[in-house]
């Protein structure tokens, strides 16, 4: 991230074993060993852009509740609040996601939410699961539930999803809300790697209809329960296995080359990802008007 408003003076390294405690490991609640902590800077959360990201976060995510109960009421089941349940349990994924991959928000002066293993979560952020991960995965599993993600519309969706990260995320980052810090991030215009502008659309259009699949033909739309540990599950199988190229590499070397090798290779495998996920929701999603009426009646008998 060089350049970057946020760029700190890196530890070295190779002298990382005569370092005192205090300057290898900021925070020694952590969990993560030295040498995952060099050069995580500290920084004040700002509180105009904070408070407007708050609101608008929260009016998603208020947005999202109302069209997870339009879906109970028109499908007459619950498989929308299982899902709404298990989208606000992503959150706990940021944890261990901006760890590994080195992106931090300012940990002064926020409105924290949450604090795990020293690390604290603004309230914006957990307003964002619901929001933008759960609205996806209750949109895309109802299109499956309707027989309607075709290989096409599921390309689509991925399409409008990447132009709404590309363009999205730095302006947060600019106005100081996260930032991925390191002198091994990968080529990053405007301080945001690419490798988001791909990974992030394709774990989360994929969530929803890897769990209607299950729901649908593997426990035959009983236990809908299930969904709820099922959604945090899959969003973090699909994005670490996404991201593995570059969590491998920014984790295990300072050269840029190796990390942008990584980056590359974890935007082939976003699109390998959707190429075989459009080919799984053709393949599986509700096809005809009669099954369609069949699972509608099979959801309203059994409640979800």
């Amino acid at each position: 991230m060089l350049g970057s408003p946020y760029h700190v003076t890196p530890i070295d390294l190779s002298d990382i074993g005569n370092l005192p405690l205090k300057e290898v490991l900021p925070d020694p609640a952590t969990w993560l060993p030295a040498y995952l902590q060099f050069g995580r800077p500290l920084l004040t959360m700002p509180k105009g852009p904070e408070l407007f990201v708050t609101i608008l976060f929260g009016l998603g995510s208020l947005a999202t509740l109302c069209y997870g109960i339009y879906l109970i009421k028109k499908s007459k089941s619950l498989w929308p609040l299982w899902l709404m349940l298990g989208g606000i349990l992503c959150t706990f994924y940021e944890f261990f996601d901006s760890q590994t991959l080195h992106f931090m928000y300012p940990q002064v002066g926020d409105w924290t939410a949450l604090v795990v293993w020293g690390f604290s979560i603004p309230v914006f952020l957990v307003l964002i699961y619901p929001f933008y991960v759960t609205f996806l995965v209750l949109f895309n599993f109802h299109q499956m539930e309707m027989g309607k993600l075709t290989v096409k519309r599921l390309w689509l969706i991925y399409a409008i999803s990447f132009v709404g990260a590309m363009c999205f995320e730095p302006l947060a980052i600019h106005n100081g809300l996260w930032y991925y810090y390191g002198p091994n991030q990968p080529f990053a215009p405007m301080d945001f790697p690419i490798i988001w502008w791909f990974a992030n659309p394709a774990m989360i259009i994929l969530v929803g209809p890897i769990v209607h699949f299950i729901w649908n033909k593997v426990l035959n739309r009983r236990f809908g329960w299930v969904m709820i540990p099922m959604v945090p599950f899959f969003l973090f199988a699909l994005h670490n296995s996404i991201a593995l190229p570059l969590t491998f590499t920014i984790n295990s070397t300072l050269s840029l080359l190796a990390t942008n090798l990584g980056q590359l290779g974890a935007i082939a495998l976003s699109f390998g990802t959707v190429a075989v996920g459009a080919l799984f929701t053709d393949k599986y999603r509700v096809k005809d008007k009669e099954e369609v009426k069949v699972a509608v009646n099979a959801s309203n008998s059994q409640m979800g």
